[in-house]
């Protein structure tokens, strides 16, 4: 079995070696880099598995690396670590395409659960799902791929928002609580709070907005949640 692949962007070599040593103990590969500036250029050519991306760093800081890297269309899980521990902040990056946030300083043991738990999202959808589409509405989703189109235009969704958009998709007019929500994008993960639903609800918004200007198919529903509205 290939060994996953992490990409660790920190500018601070205590952390690189600490993250690097603990994650290569439990059978992944890393690739160390100092700066966002030099993971863009070299990610292109060996895209990892999953990267650990810090905030604060010289240059491009890790929340504008994560807006461009999300352009590019790659679906790589990003976990950020920063020691920027307000809300706004961890909101922020959530909404640039960040999948989990660990405020410095954290458990190397939490941090490699986080690491896992993304990674077999990922895995749970290219390897188990059978392969599903559908054209309602002007969408395709393509399940096994993880993907979604409008109108033949593919909207670069995270896992978490493709599931999240894919259970409101598939049971049009039905009201989703926020943690019925996070257990179908969450499904194997004990750490996530119900409040991060509405900053992904806000990302697929957004996504979909810019490709199909007059989406209105998600409705938050007051006290209740969330639902797709046919």
């Amino acid at each position: 079995m290939t060994k996953k692949h992490i990409a660790i962007i920190d500018d601070e070599i205590s952390i690189q070696k600490t993250l690097s040593v603990a994650l290569e103990a439990q059978g992944y590969t890393t690739t160390i880099y100092n700066s966002s500036s030099e993971a863009l250029g070299k990610i292109k050519v060996d895209p990892p598995d999953l990267i650990i991306l810090d905030i604060m760093m010289p240059g491009v800081d890790g929340i504008t690396f994560c807006s461009i890297f999300r352009k590019m269309e790659y679906n790589i899980p990003i976990i950020f670590i920063s020691s920027i521990v307000d809300e706004i902040t961890k909101i922020e990056a959530l909404e640039r395409g960040g999948d989990d946030y660990l405020a410095k300083p954290f458990s190397i043991k939490e941090l490699l659960v986080r690491v896992a738990v993304c990674l077999r999202r990922v895995d749970l959808y290219q390897t188990t799902s059978k392969r599903f589409k559908s054209n309602l509405s002007g969408f395709f989703i393509d399940d096994g791929a993880y993907q979604i189109f409008f109108n033949g235009s593919l909207i670069n969704m995270s896992v978490t928002e493709f599931r999240i958009f894919k259970t409101l998709f598939e049971s049009p007019n039905i009201v989703f609580s926020r943690d019925e929500l996070m257990a179908q994008a969450y499904p194997e993960d004990t750490y996530i709070s119900d409040r991060n639903v509405d900053t992904h609800i806000t990302r697929i918004r957004k996504k979909i907005i810019n490709i199909y200007s007059d989406f209105k198919g998600i409705e938050s529903v007051y006290g209740l949640g969330y639902r797709y509205k046919k």
